[in-house]
């Protein structure tokens, strides 16, 4: 009787490359993650100096705190009512990172050559919408 022959494993389905040493990076997103408008940060190193740390906000005028009127024969209008700010803009913190220098650095220079991108890609649609 022959003996049985070993099944054969799945393997993983090898993505073609060009370069058959290349490395490489795959990414996933997290259904979760949130996207959000950023218009600055806020942070700085920790005490110990380990890590950077970034408060990303997005800012608006603030809304009133309260509404004060005064009545006038009993009853207050709403187009006299007065608003009473405590702020005259809100940050409001969306997000947090936080990195050890070396990849703060890393992150910022990227940023930094993605924003330059994106300024010659505006010039360049722009000049393209005043033909």
């Amino acid at each position: 009787m022959p003996s049985p022959r070993p099944k054969k494993q799945p393997s993983a389905e090898k993505i073609p490359s060009e370069e058959p040493t290349a490395f490489r990076v795959g990414y996933q997103v997290r259904p979760d993650r949130p996207t959000f408008p950023v218009s600055g940060a806020y942070g700085g190193p920790t005490p110990g100096g380990t890590h950077v740390v970034a408060h990303f906000f997005t800012e608006y005028n603030s809304i009133p705190d309260v509404l004060v009127g005064d009545p006038e024969d009993g009853v207050v209008k709403s187009e006299n009512m007065r608003a009473i700010l405590r702020t005259n803009v809100t940050r409001e913190v969306l997000g947090t990172a936080m990195m050890p220098p070396a990849v703060a650095e890393r992150v910022g220079e990227w940023l930094i050559k993605k924003a330059e991108a994106a300024r010659e890609a505006a010039q360049l649609q722009v000049k393209e919408d005043e033909k």
